[in-house]
Formats: C-alpha cells, structure tokens, sequence
C-alpha cells in the first residue's frame, strides 16, 4: 500500500477555532466551539464516501454505527486540527489505534517537514534503509537505520510485503523511528507508533509468534444472537444433551456425566502472567475482544502489549 501524504494547511476556510496549543487549553469555550463545529462536519463526512475504511470497521467483518462512526470522526477531526490538519487532511492521514490517534509513517514525515524540520531518505535497497533527520535550527544531522536481518530478529517479517515491497515496509520503519526520537514536540498528543506498527492486521505486518507457555484458558461458550432473542431472559439456556454411549463389549448403555462448567477468566491476572511476552499479550488481546470484553479490559492488555514491546 503506498500512501500519499498531504502537507497539514496552516490556514482554513472552516469556520473553526484556533485550537489550543500542547501548552494546555487556553480557552475551554473555544474547545467546545471547535468540537460542535467538528461534529457537524462528521456527520456530513460519515455520511459520505469520503471516510476510508479501516476508520469505518469496528473489529474484523463489523462496520461502526453512524453515531459510532460519527464520534470517531469528530475526535480525528479534533486530534486534526491540533496538528494542522483540515477535516479532510484529518480523516485520510489519521486513525484510532488502541483509544489514540495514529498516523502512516509517511504522514509523520509530511508533518515533520512543515514544521521546517529535516527529514530524507539516505539510502534504500531491499535489505536496508537509512533516514536522517535533524532539527531546523540545528546543523547536526541523526542517521536510522532498519536493514531486513533487524526486522527479522524483530519478528516483522512474517508480513507478506517484506518478501513482494522489502524496501517501502523498511523505509516506514526507519521514518517512524527518526520522526518519533526526533520531534516528540510536533508529534504531541499523536499515537509514538505508526499505523503500520500498530494496525498489524489491517497492514498485513504481523510479527511470527514465539514459542510460548501459556496456561490454558477454557471460555464459556456464546450463546447464537438469535437464539439469544427467541429465548426469554428468565429462561436460562438450555444444556447441551449428550449423547448415551454404549460399552463395545457388553452393549451395555453408560449414562454420560455432565462436563464441569468452565471457570470464567481473570483477564487482569493473566495480563500479569504474560507481562513483558508481547506475542502471549497479543493473543490474549484476541481472545478478549472474541470474548466481548469492554473496553476497559482491552485498553489494559494493549497498553501492556506496547510496554513489551519497546
């Protein structure tokens, strides 16, 4: 995938506010002025075409509501316009990843140079690319590197587009890297990893799974959503009948004994279980979100899922 990015304006034809700088909020009214302003854009946007689709999906195969879709756009459109970005600008080069805006690597760079900043590419092949980076008013220059053997050792490489675009994956890696060490100021209140580190699965970039012990978690099973709504809610769900068996030998019919009822999860014990293991926290994340667990749940095993990685 190779995205574009576009240059944040500096000046707009909305009828928005001046947003606070990362100075703090200067003006709480101008704040909620800006965000009835944005809400009303969203609408109109989540209406439209315009919207990309990974910002309309809410989990695999499952699209947002429109007031769903019409909240998140808002807070892109807010986050937006903190960085200098339009609505449109917004919706295009951002994306909630884990309750934080993110950006493409390439949108960090973009966003970087208009603020006069340094950012270029030194060299690039398949198997390595170098980016420098330095600061408008410095004349020192900061060299990074991601070469394929790093993002081998990494476990990035079990992505499809290390073997068919080595060079593109290689370069958001080094971008991101130089953008996030070099210029947390302009990035401030923006996701420190990039859509492509942290949309794995949308981005196809999901690193090999190290051999792991884990404890083995049985869950409840989900009731069918129709089944769900034929049944009262006082009537409880009907137990699966098992199926008599017969001795080979005797012929004799052996009653079944009702399996045990599985023990529900303790999903905070096991975030302290897998701490610090970032594959064993990303499958305990999945797990979770097939579960249906809120979102308090999942923001915990996420956070601990980006500390075991840095």
């Amino acid at each position: 995938m190779t995205i574009t990015p576009a240059i944040p304006s500096q000046s707009t034809d909305l009828s928005m506010p001046t947003m606070p700088g990362a100075t703090g909020i200067a003006n709480l009214e101008s704040w909620v002025n800006a965000l009835g302003h944005a809400n009303k854009i969203a609408s109109f946007m989540a209406r439209s075409n315009f919207v990309p689709t990974p910002l309309r999906m809410k989990g695999k195969n499952n699209y947002k509501t429109p007031e769903e879709l019409t909240m998140d756009v808002t807070a892109i459109i807010m986050a937006g316009a903190s960085v200098g970005y339009d609505p449109f600008q917004a919706v295009q080069q951002m994306f909630i990843v884990h309750g934080s805006p993110a950006m493409y690597a390439r949108s960090m760079v973009a966003l970087v140079k208009s603020h006069g900043h340094k950012v270029d590419q030194v060299s690039a092949s398949p198997d390595a690319v170098t980016v420098r980076a330095r600061h408008r008013d410095d004349a020192e220059w900061h060299e990074f590197t991601w070469t394929y053997q790093r993002a081998e050792r990494a476990g990035y490489t079990s992505n499809p587009k290390y073997k068919t675009n080595p060079q593109e994956m290689l370069y958001a890696k080094a971008a991101t890297e130089a953008c996030r060490r070099m210029f947390p100021e302009v990035l401030s209140g923006i996701s420190p990893y990039s859509v492509e580190e942290t949309e794995l699965e949308d981005m196809g970039e999901k690193p090999e799974p190290a051999p792991v012990k884990t404890t083995k978690i049985t869950r409840k099973p989900k009731v069918k959503a129709a089944e769900s709504l034929a049944r009262p809610a006082s009537e409880p769900a009907p137990a699966a009948e098992p199926e008599p068996v017969a001795d080979t030998e005797t012929g004799e019919v052996q009653e079944p004994q009702p399996e045990p009822e599985p023990e529900p999860v303790d999903y905070a014990a096991e975030v302290e279980a897998r701490y610090g293991n970032a594959d064993a926290l990303r499958e305990l994340y999945n797990m979770a979100s097939a579960d249906g667990q809120d979102r308090e749940i999942l923001d915990l095993i996420a956070t601990a899922g980006r500390e075991a990685k840095q």
